[in-house]
């Protein structure tokens, strides 16, 4: 674990994207396992996080982006190439991100993955980026962007002037994960075919195959993962009411739901 630790921050050092320091702040380095089995260096950031004032920029509203999108039929998707890191960090809030490693102290000078206000960061700088053509033929939540058109003619133009405001912006893609004038296309975990919007059969499945709910903990899970899709369930309120009754309310609540069983 440590000789992962001392590679990964030294990719970042490298790259420019931490360079050391002398903050009286410290999060702790987490390794996260990921779905290939190989693990991705994190840093926690909740205690931070807690005594952080919050950034109040909302982000795009998951119902009104498939309103917009639903009267579409070619869509171009655009994967940020590690979009947060394309964000320079102001030098004075750098000290708080700093994290230490065995040998030595680091903070980042671009925007980490992990802090509370990040979202609204990317989301107010892609909004501002996009400018006019923010929810007329583009829309994006944080880091996911998307350009819809009624016609195969205006998406070229579509993309073409969006690929010169990124280009202008400096933002770098990674072409490998982009999509390109599909009429087909995921989004948010929600499969769009020509217009019409349906919930990710993978998500579904995911949803379908979950064991019932033994602890208030996982109730609460359940139903959070169920809710997102409650707009393609008839009287979802009522059906989800019976484990409602079991999600925590309260940070209390929550710590005994892990341990508690549903009788």
């Amino acid at each position: 674990d440590q000789e992962i630790k001392v590679q990964e921050t030294q990719k970042l050092l490298e790259r420019g994207q931490i360079e050391e320091s002398t903050s009286p702040w410290s999060s702790p380095i987490v390794l996260v396992k990921k779905k290939d089995k190989t693990m991705r260096f994190c840093i926690d950031y909740r205690q931070l996080n807690a005594i952080t004032i919050k950034n109040a920029f909302p982000l795009s509203r998951i119902e009104d982006i498939f309103d917009q999108l639903s009267d579409a039929i070619y869509y171009t998707k655009f994967d940020f190439k590690s979009g947060y890191f394309q964000v320079p960090l102001s030098k004075e809030d750098r000290a708080k991100t700093a994290f230490s490693t065995r040998d030595s102290h680091y903070q980042f000078t671009v925007l980490p993955q992990g802090i509370t206000n990040g979202p609204a960061t990317f989301q107010r700088l892609i909004n501002h980026i996009l400018g006019p053509a923010g929810w007329k033929y583009a829309l994006a939540y944080i880091d996911d962007v998307i350009i819809y058109s009624k016609t195969f003619e205006e998406h070229l133009s579509h993309l073409n002037e969006i690929c010169g405001i990124l280009k202008s912006a400096r933002f770098r893609l990674n072409a490998e994960k982009c999509e390109i004038a599909r009429t087909q296309t995921d989004y948010l975990g929600h499969q769009i075919i020509n217009g019409e919007i349906r919930p990710s059969s993978y998500n579904v499945s995911g949803l379908l195959n979950t064991r019932v709910p033994q602890t208030p903990d996982e109730a609460c899970k359940f139903v959070k993962a169920a809710e997102y899709y409650r707009n393609f369930i008839p009287n979802f309120s009522q059906i989800a009411e019976p484990l409602r009754k079991f999600v925590p309310t309260t940070s209390t609540q929550q710590k005994k739901g892990k341990k508690q069983r549903l009788h």
